[in-house]
């Protein structure tokens, strides 16, 4: 079972998160932004139950029917030290019963709304959780009284009232009696379905994924996570050893110890004191630092890539990449003749600097220090390859990256340029590269539901850093 969240969540109650590019230094790599209603848009969930009534309540033996509505949905807590929630259920129990005693049957409606709170706080790779803390406001009301005289003139209504106010003198009771079965049946259920899937997540997380990080070589990467009352953020930063890990954590509580400014906030107060619709609903920004730190552990520098090697990969690629055609991203066909050419490249990085990534305003750069060779016609030298994509607004809310340049040039500034052949491989090969364009909606799959649409809001590049905002 998750130990208590109180014991490793310190709570602030008026922290704010300013938005990813302007509050995170080099160290948070990745930061991503989750408002509250993304994730009650994946989280919320509606169920109705009916189920017959039999109990033995105040001396009455007690028969009947009820049906019960809960609504499950999260609500975001500040906290520095983890995302903070409180996942709450609230719901309704309607009743219909009848209590028999030796001396009259009493017919009672029941109308009982409850609310659970249960604090969970991940503090970016556990969940710990508290019990859930259940508040039941009971109402029952007295529909009729039967008793063994009814129907007989007089007795019967004198008899019936007499059973109707005792019945009456005792509904408190019944209420109170009502209100801590509520409480006892919907606190331990929730209580018990929600650490069972935690914790499940958690075996998850220990026995699959952090062994698998580390056989790649991500053992030490920092995970955090921080909350304020609408957002919820992560950063990941993938320097090396604990103090990577401390340097995020310090740039997490500076950053959520500054009040974001009203025109910045995803949902701002109206006027009349409601809130206005959230301006968008996701965030994912990437510093190439951390995309560079990544590429230097893939220790490719003075190794030697054949395509021939990758034949399995490639098959796998390429059925993802169909399937990210088929989820609406627009990736421009190869032409066959490169497509077939390149069956046989190699690449042989250098052993400094073999590859990077730059975010420039608009524009994406990957720069390669390789020499390149397609046997028998193409053995080019040791060169630089920079190439650039260009993000553009292609109308209609579509986002495309063009390739619009390509350059090959020497290594060495006092070394030869490059041949003939590089350049017209140069030329040959932009024209070859595809052109992507994004989906204006991302499907995001959720388990036993329908997928939820997310529309592609911005992509943006500037600042070192790449920003995918959605909503």
């Amino acid at each position: 079972m998750c130990e208590p969240a109180e014991s490793h969540a310190h709570v602030q109650r008026h922290t704010t998160l300013r938005p990813a590019a302007e509050s995170q230094s080099a160290d948070a790599g990745l930061v991503i932004d989750l408002h509250e209603e993304l994730l009650n848009r994946i989280v919320r969930r509606t169920d109705q139950r009916q189920s017959a009534v039999r109990d033995f309540v105040l001396g009455a033996d007690v028969h009947g029917v009820e049906s019960t509505t809960t609504t499950v949905q999260i609500d975001l807590r500040p906290s520095v030290d983890g995302v903070a929630l409180d996942l709450v259920l609230s719901g309704r129990n309607r009743s219909h019963t009848v209590g028999y005693t030796p001396q009259a049957a009493v017919r009672t409606l029941g109308q009982h709304r409850f609310v659970a709170r249960k604090r969970i706080v991940h503090d970016g790779r556990l969940f710990h959780t508290a019990r859930p803390r259940v508040d039941v406001s009971p109402s029952n009301q007295t529909l009729g009284v039967d008793t063994p005289v009814s129907g007989m003139p007089l007795l019967g209504d004198v008899a019936a009232s007499i059973g109707y106010q005792a019945a009456e003198a005792r509904r408190p009771q019944g209420e109170m009696i009502a209100a801590q079965k509520i409480r006892d049946g919907v606190g331990t259920e929730f209580n018990q379905q929600v650490d069972s899937q935690l914790a499940r997540l958690n075996a998850g997380w220990i026995e699959q994924v952090a062994p698998r990080l580390e056989r790649v070589g991500f053992a030490d990467f920092a995970l955090t996570g921080q909350s304020s009352d609408e957002w919820a953020r992560y950063v990941i930063d993938v320097g090396s050893g604990s103090r990577a890990g401390q340097r995020v954590r310090q740039t997490a509580q500076r950053v959520t110890r500054v009040r974001q400014p009203a025109v910045r906030m995803i949902a701002q107060r109206t006027t009349d004191g409601t809130v206005g619709q959230a301006a968008y609903l996701g965030r994912v920004s990437v510093d190439d630092r951390a995309i560079n730190a990544v590429l230097e552990r893939l220790d490719i520098a003075g190794a030697t890539v054949r395509a021939a090697d990758f034949a399995e990969p490639a098959a796998v690629a390429l059925q993802v990449l169909d399937t990210l055609r088929d989820r609406g991203l627009g990736i421009a066909e190869i032409p066959p003749e490169a497509a077939g050419a390149l069956a046989g490249l190699s690449i042989r990085f250098d052993e400094r600097a073999p590859l990077r990534v730059a975010f420039t305003r608009d524009l994406i750069w990957v720069r390669a220090r390789a020499s390149v060779a397609v046997p028998p016609l193409i053995d080019l030298p040791m060169m630089q390859i920079t190439l650039r994509y260009r993000i553009r607004d292609a109308g209609g809310g579509a986002i495309v990256l063009t390739p619009d340049h390509l350059e090959l040039t020497a290594i060495d500034p006092d070394g030869p340029a490059p041949g003939p052949l590089a350049m017209l491989l140069q030329s040959q090969a932009l024209s070859a590269l595809p052109e992507i364009t994004l989906p204006r909606e991302i499907e995001l799959p959720i388990p036993d539901a329908e997928p939820l649409g997310l529309a592609v809001e911005s992509l943006q590049s500037a600042d070192r850093r790449l920003t995918l905002t959605v909503r």
